[in-house]
């Protein structure tokens, strides 16, 4: 375009909009990206990064999968940090049911992302995640909040090694 054009991109929360006039930025493209996967059956996640981008995980057999329709990306969570340089720091996944700082899960260098990761005490972090979870789940029957717990259980441990697609 002509130098000093400027493209704005409204936000709105309504997938139609952006199915119909195919503007939008990422979290136009995450909500959609997640209705469209949830209305053929797949359990989404939608994806918060505190350092300005949004994108959905998919729960894929055994694990959650990156899925970034705004780059048309899929199972490459390195891609940020090491594609992008971003130096991370929170990212936060929301489902139907949970919450998870699934930050690892999106950087190499654990170290140094958690010295970025100066916002809030970790303990809290983790008491106030737990407690959002129980109050997504106290209406659940007990399989379902099992599974659930036993879900959670597997990507904790998944977070706390290597990251998945890299």
């Amino acid at each position: 375009g002509p130098t000093g054009h400027v493209t704005r991109f409204p936000r709105y929360n309504d997938p139609a909009v952006l199915l119909r006039t195919r503007v939008g930025r990422c979290g136009e493209w995450a909500n959609c990206f997640v209705l469209c996967a949830r209305s053929v059956g797949f359990e989404t996640r939608w994806v918060l990064d505190l350092t300005d981008h949004v994108w959905a995980e998919v729960w894929l057999g055994e694990r959650w999968v990156h899925a970034d329709p705004c780059e048309e990306a899929l199972d490459t969570p390195l891609l940020y940090e090491q594609g992008w340089g971003k130096k991370l720091s929170y990212v936060f996944s929301f489902g139907t049911h949970e919450a998870v700082d699934v930050s690892r899960r999106y950087t190499a260098d654990w170290a140094e992302t958690v010295k970025r990761r100066e916002k809030v005490k970790e303990g809290w972090l983790e008491l106030t995640i737990a407690s959002l979870c129980a109050a997504r789940q106290a209406e659940l029957p007990a399989s379902e909040a099992a599974r659930l717990a036993e879900r959670a259980l597997s990507e904790r441990a998944a977070l706390d090694g290597a990251p998945e697609g890299a």
